[in-house]
């Protein structure tokens, strides 16, 4: 890259070569450039500019250096081009851009045509600060501050292409260009620009002014500001974290209607996270001027796409997908822009979470707001509409707003009803919200409406928007409508539908009492006779199979998924005649998809024609694993039932018995619970229950597995992180075959011959990590009689291993279990566990643990989760507290914990006995030292057992020595241990019995002495800590630096001997300890620790300290910054005995009168204490 920096504007072309960057000079005393490349054609004798033409500008840097008003500038230019180039660095200067400068721009052109600009970049062209106030005191842009990437202007400029080119900060996938350093683009993705593309375009028209492929992304004001502009086709670019993205009107400066222009097609954009509008439909009426009008505006298959909000830097309607702007008042009369001609399509609107009106609408003339789709939450009140219209014309005959589907928000049981119209209180003495709708009845847009069949007896329905009048007809007969629930509305019909009959449904609403009411919805819904059959879909299903039912010729079917239409897919037929279909489904539906429904479609005579629906069902997304049982036998009475996963979906379980519902329960919040078998089952009977949801909806189905024989035993667990096969038990000579299921589907078949046909205990062993792969899997084995007839089944539990459970103690208050435990889950992955986003919030955690004893359920809190050091993979030790709200536990009891998926799935499993906590404060025994283990007893606890208490060692299993017997007055007591306890690395536990039963047992803490002698701290320096090591016969490999209980820093390598003492050093960063500091050095063998010992610290103040012979103890100090370091008074040790507390000579020295105290043979240290007393260093007298 060649660089030339320029003083005066390029004017030639022939300066302008490939792989230059073109950089304004900056020095103080060169004034801004009017721009850094002027290129202006000549004009004839008329004043017309000959053109210059086939302009080729490709790869070249316009560095404004924030020196320099333009960057390119082009006027009466033809042909152009300008490919792979980069503008940058232009930042607003308040004392140069003066007010009459309102249009600094990277890229300017005036009377241009046959212009191309493509692949280049618009960079970090910042505006600087806002500098003006508004009537608000809030600081804003000024309109001198709004530079512009490119600028079109001119009566004549037209057939404009923009194409691929990156306005502000590039998608992260985008490759540097070559033409700029790795800094300078580093720095330029960091900045924002003002305004994208802006025009004030009179001959530009949609069918040549062409804006494609483009990105818009941190811009300050707009992305495109288009006004006085014949039209424009603005098509598959991404406007993304910008104040306005399109800002537009026609170019006709007229008051007639008729003459209006501005045809604009805005197709397949993206718009994400939006501060203020999408689409801004704008004017100009000032100065007389008479930019009322746009013709046609066409909006559709665009992603408006909201993740979150912004505050704003301009004023506006903050997330307004589409907005009117307000034009000034004329002769003290309220003014509107107007559309003739708008059609909103086929747009999908996610998260539209705001508070505001939806869609602010001016006047239109033809409106067409059909197909579209909106997600999110709209938190809005009753005075909050979809669409608020300011306007005082009617919309066009032939205006539609129909099927569009409003998808719900965080909770669908909900009802959040919002007005489908709202209307500016400027206008409604001239005109009624009324007479503005006339022409416009919504349909399917403020309401969904289930399909009507012959034999139906029920008509439902959802709706969004507020309380109104509903009316209701089948054919000439008024119907009733109620509330089910939240926005479900029904009818319940005297006789069951007949096909052909319809059901007219209509709504209208008045805003203000005596105010003519207006449509908010109607719909006709059509009977059909029943042609459609489609088998049960359950989610993660590939694909939905079913049939026609009808003689009447099916052409295609289809899928209309949240109202939008999917691809028709042609039906089969067998060789009997039958019409079957299947339809691949899987990847079309999501988690948030509320309405599926399968439509089958006639045949067209035409193209254009409307579809012919023969048929629509609606198809019900049943969830996998979210109800399920136990096998039972035709015996019983109830099953165990489980709910899981969404188990907020179900409201009531049906038991439905050869298709007619004989029962129904409410559900509770219990997960497992035991469900009625319907009385009179036989083999020849297919019951199924059903989970339906609060609306009546079903939501998943489940045939529980009947047995009639028993036959298989010792069922085991299966392991997913450490199991390839598990063995299961069985009597043999009672089944001929056998079917493993997992998720309902066989996978596998077990033959006779596997199988033994003697009486008598036998085992099968199943290979099942091929198929079972996470906890949610359900696995099954079902034995079969000789004419394949299930007679026995049974459930085997998928979990994973790591949980593991070391004690479990009843406190003092006796409702209150601690449990201490071990669990890993390196194995388990993020799909089949999702940890708390923080690991350290132990709320979190509380939701993934529960426990029961003896049948009781208990309320379980996590009281500490801490990574073990050192430890390989992610594993902790586990601190949680179980209470029970009966307080009624006998000791002992059997616990029960699990780990499991917020849905609801047992990931992990473990049990112990629950003791008490009757054993407390065992002190470490010290192999080859101590004689006694001690301890004290609870004497909460102790209060609740009479008579004495027996305490026995128990040493690697095994009971060592005699019991020794406590009486209730004793609440200190020792265990005689010392020739019983040989290593530091056995097990020793201390085990309590009240008569023969175990109320305690205790692991005693072992240590061995490994270290002999440490030396002092020195608080605020690195240092080397000179560490003897003890003679031991245990051999220790690492060191570790406890403060204030926790790991700081430790090292390994370290051997000590078992026949002589070994000094070694050990580094300590102590710059950042604090005074009240406790630290410990700890000796681990392979991560088991051996001997803790307390280290002693000091903090380095005394430089010297000397006994002349005049009697003064003499010395000079440190002064520390920080305050608890610094010395404030000191005192004398003489041989171990301290003299009275004197303060510092000066902030250096200090002198302490010791004459005869001290001798010859006297040990003598100087003590410096702090403001509060605390000993800061011992420091050695030299006597002179």
């Amino acid at each position: 890259m060649s660089k030339l920096i320029v003083t005066t504007p390029v004017t030639s072309l022939d300066e302008l070569a490939g792989y230059t960057t073109i950089q304004a000079d900056s020095t103080e005393d060169i004034i801004w450039l009017d721009a850094l490349v002027k290129i202006t054609a000549p004009k004839n004798n008329t004043g017309a500019y000959i053109p210059l033409k086939d302009i080729i500008i490709e790869n070249v840097v316009f560095d404004l250096n924030k020196n320099s008003h333009f960057g390119l500038k082009l006027t009466g230019c033809q042909q152009v081009t300008i490919r792979n180039c980069i503008f940058r660095n232009y930042t607003f200067n308040k004392e140069v851009v003066t007010e009459d400068k309102k249009n600094d721009s990277a890229l300017y052109f005036s009377e241009c045509q046959q212009v191309t600009i493509e692949g280049c970049h618009f960079i970090n062209l910042d505006p600087g600060s806002p500098i003006e106030g508004n009537l608000n005191n809030e600081m804003v842009y000024a309109a001198r501050q709004l530079n512009r990437c490119i600028t079109i202007e001119g009566y004549t400029s037209s057939n404009f292409t923009i194409r691929n080119n990156h306005f502000g900060p590039s998608p992260a996938e985008t490759p540097k260009p070559d033409i700029i350093s790795q800094e300078e683009w580093d720095l330029d993705q960091k900045k924002p620009i003002v305004q994208g593309i802006t025009c004030v375009g009179y001959a530009l028209k949609e069918s040549d002014f062409i804006i494609s492929g483009n990105t818009f992304q941190k811009a300050v004001d707009n992305g495109l500001y288009l006004t006085a502009c014949h039209g424009a086709t603005i098509k598959d670019n991404t406007f993304n974290d910008i104040e306005e993205a399109i800002v537009l009107y026609g170019s006709t400066d007229t008051a007639d209607e008729t003459k209006a222009t501005g045809s604009f097609t805005i197709q397949q954009n993206r718009f994400y996270n939006i501060t203020n509008n999408m689409l801004v439909i704008g004017g100009d009426i000032s100065d007389n001027k008479n930019f009322r009008y746009t013709k046609k505006i066409d909006f559709r298959e665009n992603i408006i796409d909201q993740k979150y909000q912004q505050d704003a830097l301009l004023p506006a309607q903050q997330g307004t997908p589409i907005f009117f702007r307000t034009p000034p008042d004329v002769q003290k009369q309220t003014q509107v822009y107007k559309v003739l001609e708008f059609n909103v399509s086929k747009n999908t609107f996610s998260s539209l979470n705001r508070a505001f009106h939806v869609f602010h609408l001016g006047n239109i003339g033809l409106f067409h707001f059909d197909y579209n789709q909106f997600d999110g939450d709209f938190m809005i009140d009753s005075r909050r509409a979809f669409f608020f219209c300011r306007t005082n014309q009617p919309f066009a005959a032939g205006s539609t707003i129909r099927k569009n589907q409003i998808r719900k928000k965080k909770d669908r049981y909900t009802h959040q009803p919002m007005l489908p119209f709202a209307f500016h209180e400027a206008f409604s003495t001239n005109v009624t919200p009324a007479e503005v709708l006339k022409n416009v009845r919504p349909s399917e847009t403020f309401a969904t409406y289930y399909p009507l069949h012959e034999g139906d007896t029920l008509f439902q329905w959802n709706e969004w928007d507020t309380l109104k009048w509903r009316s209701l007809y089948l054919g000439t007969t008024s119907l009733s409508p109620y509330q089910v629930h939240a926005e479900r509305f029904e009818t319940q019909l005297s006789a069951p539908l007949e096909a052909g009959q319809s059901i007219r449904y209509f709504s209208t609403y008045a805003p203000l009492s005596g105010m003519p009411a207006f449509y908010t919805e109607e719909y006709v819904g059509k009977v059909y006779a029943k042609g459609l059959e489609a088998q049960d879909y359950t989610w993660g299903q590939d694909w939905l199979y079913g049939k026609w039912l009808r003689t009447e010729v099916v052409n295609t079917i289809r899928l209309v998924i949240d109202g939008q239409p999917t691809q028709e897919v042609a039906v089969t037929r067998d060789v009997n005649g039958a019409v079957h279909f299947q339809y691949y489904i899987k990847n079309q539906v999501t988690v948030n998809t509320e309405d599926v429904r399968l439509q089958a479609l006639g045949k067209k005579v035409n193209i254009a024609d409307e579809d012919m629906i023969l048929d629509e069902i609606r198809i019900p997304i049943l969830q996998s694993q979210l109800l399920t049982s136990r096998s039972y036998h035709l015996e019983d009475t109830s099953v165990l039932v489980r709910m899981s996963e969404n188990r907020n979906l179900a409201h009531a379980l049906h038991s439905v018995l050869d298709g007619k519902r004989v029962g129904s329960t409410p559900l509770y919040s219990d997960t497992s619970f035991y469900y009625p078998v319907p009385s009179g089952m036989t083999r020849q009977k297919k019951w199924t229950i059903e989970a339906r949801d609060i609306y009546g909806d079903l939501v998943a189905k489940w045939v529980p597995p009947v047995s009639t024989a028993e036959v298989w035993t010792d069922i085991p667990t299966y392991s997913l992180n450490t199991k390839a096969e598990i063995k299961i038990g069985y009597y043999g000579g009672k089944m001929q075959s056998a079917q493993l299921l997992v998720n309902q589907v066989v996978v596998a078949t077990v033959s006779a011959t596997s199988l033994a046909q003697t009486p008598g205990q036998a085992s099968l062993t199943l290979y099942l990590q091929k198929y079972v792969q996470t906890v949610r899997d359900q696995v099954q084995l079902i034995a079969l009689d000789a004419d394949k007839q299930p007679i026995d089944s049974v459930d085997i539990p998928v979990l994973y291993a790591g949980l593991a459970l070391t004690t479990a103690r009843q406190q003092s208050n006796p409702a209150q279990v601690i449990i201490e435990g071990r669990l890993d889950l390196t194995l388990v992955p993020e799909t089949a566990f999702v940890r708390p986003k923080d690991v350290s919030d132990l709320s979190q955690w509380d939701k993934v643990f529960q426990a029961n004893a003896d049948a009781r359920t208990l309320l379980i809190r996590v009281l500490k989760m801490e990574r073990q050091l050192g430890a390989a993979g992610e594993v902790y030790h586990v601190t949680l507290q179980a209470e029970d709200p009966t307080a009624l536990l006998t000791m002992p009891a059997q616990l029960r914990v699990l780990l499991q998926q917020e849905q609801g799935y047992p990931l992990m499993s473990a049990e112990t006995p629950i003791y008490t906590a009757i054993l407390k404060d065992i002190r470490p025994f010290t192999t080859q030292k101590d004689d006694y283990i001690k301890g004290t007893f609870d004497h909460t606890i102790r209060a609740r057992f009479s008579g004495k208490i027996a305490l026995h060692l128990r040493v690697d299993g095994d009971l060592k020595g005699n019991p020794a017997y406590w009486d209730t007055t004793q609440m200190d007591w020792q265990h005689f241990a010392k020739s019983l306890i040989l290593y530091s690395y056995q097990r020793v536990e201390i085990i309590a019995y009240h008569g023969t039963t175990i109320i305690d047992i205790q692991p005693v803490p072992l240590y061995v002495t490994s270290i002999k002698d440490v030396s002092k701290v020195k608080l605020g320096k690195t240092q080397s800590l000179t560490v003897t090591l003890a003679k031991s016969a245990e051999p220790l490999t690492t060191l570790t630096l406890y403060r204030n209980g926790s790991a700081h820093s430790g090292a390994s390598g370290y051997a000590n001997s078992a026949s002589e003492e070994k000094q070694v050093t050990f580094y300590v960063n102590a710059t950042d300890f604090a005074l009240g500091d406790v630290l410990a050095l700890r000796a681990y063998a392979s991560g088991r620790m051996l001997h803790e010992m307390t280290l002693q610290v000091e903090v380095p103040t005394f430089q010297s300290a000397v006994f002349p012979v005049d009697g003064f103890v003499k010395g000079m100090y440190q002064l520390h910054a920080k305050p608890e370091w610094q010395l404030k008074s000191l005192t004398l040790q003489i041989n171990n005995e301290s003299l009275s507390k004197v303060a510092p000579l000066t902030d250096e020295t200090f002198q302490y009168y010791a004459k005869g105290k001290i001798f010859e043979t006297s040990i003598v240290y100087v003590c410096g204490y702090n403001a509060n007393g605390q000993l800061l260093q011992m420091f050695p007298v030299t006597l002179i």
